[in-house]
């Protein structure tokens, strides 16, 4: 699954995209921002507190990345970790702030204050793209190479 703010690729006849979901990605806020910045502080307002984010060279990166700084600033991330379960750890235990997936909630009540991205940018659109006549067969790489999102 990926994160990208690129335009959609075009079609292409090698391969067969298939849409799975639209997801809504969030910001998971620790409880002590809560407090210092009110329950709606925008994203903007947590420009000075510490990310957790995926590493440089990611999709998901480059998401978060024009994310923050199209709301006018640079964020500094701390922690960079490839794990969503990380992260949210991170966030849990007031140590970061990071963008976290809403399947990652599917079956839980969420253990983190979470707030609505700026309008333009919340959803994304998670697929599946494999080389045609591939379609109905199992996956042959490492899990998650196949998916992406736009």
């Amino acid at each position: 699954m990926r994160r990208t703010g690129r335009p959609a690729a075009t079609a292409s006849p090698v391969v067969e995209q298939e849409d799975l979901l639209d997801d809504r990605p969030r910001l998971a806020v620790p409880e002590a921002a809560c407090a210092a910045d009110g329950p709606t502080a925008s994203l903007r307002a947590l420009a000075d507190h510490p990310w957790a984010m995926t590493p440089v060279g990611t999709d998901a990166r480059q998401w978060d990345m024009t994310l923050c700084r199209k709301a006018g600033f640079e964020p500094g991330v701390r922690f960079e970790t490839t794990g969503l379960l990380i992260q949210l750890r991170l966030v849990e235990r007031g140590h970061a702030v990071a963008l976290l997936p809403d399947p990652l909630w599917q079956g839980r009540t969420p253990t983190v204050a979470l707030r609505e991205l700026p309008r333009a940018r919340r959803t994304r659109r998670v697929f599946t793209v494999v080389r045609q006549g591939r379609s109905r067969h199992p996956p042959s790489g490492p899990p998650g190479t196949l998916c992406g999102t736009r």
